[in-house]
């Protein structure tokens, strides 16, 4: 729930349990915790969740996530805002939002692979980031545009072809 375990100093690693449905602000300020596993069935990060962890280098994201930072929690902060370890992470193919704040002050963050081709990334989703950042994406997607107009590096590939809704006979 909201702010369990905020500011734990000895917490290091962090399997939740697939039950686990919200961790809202749970882990800010955990400035020991260096890993974490979240559940399929987590869907949204708010309240500045990992804020202040420095030293998270390793974030597994379920493959249910659809926003990141709803809000920017109570006290204006991302969800990742000053992770300053972190230096690659991986996004599933269901995220659709990147809120503002999201990995500001993410000085050590390299490369961002995101397996969506529908996510919006908001302005100051990367604010104070390393200026190399690398974001790995579909080609024609807002996170090429949001790259090009930020000045990050992009690699993209070819989105994958939808398939198609099965015909109402096929039923």
């Amino acid at each position: 729930g909201a702010g369990f375990f905020k500011g734990c100093k000895n917490l290091k690693n962090v399997t939740l349990a697939k039950s686990v449905g919200t961790i809202d602000g749970a882990f800010r300020n955990c400035t020991s915790l260096k890993s974490i596993t979240l559940p399929d069935r987590i869907r949204s990060l708010t309240g500045g969740t990992f804020s202040g962890c420095s030293a998270l280098e390793e974030v597994h994201i379920g493959e249910n996530m659809v926003y990141l930072g709803i809000d920017a929690g109570p006290e204006g902060r991302g969800e990742f805002s000053g992770c300053v370890s972190l230096k690659s992470i991986e996004l599933p193919k269901s995220l659709l939002y990147i809120r503002r704040d999201t990995f500001n002050g993410c000085k050590e963050l390299k490369e961002v692979i995101l397996h969506s081709y529908k996510c919006e990334i908001e302005d100051s989703a990367f604010d104070n980031c390393d200026p190399s950042l690398l974001i790995k994406g579909f080609n024609d997607t807002p996170a090429e545009e949001f790259a090009d107009k930020h000045g990050f590096k992009f690699e993209g590939t070819e989105k994958p072809e939808i398939e198609e809704e099965p015909e109402e006979e096929d039923y």
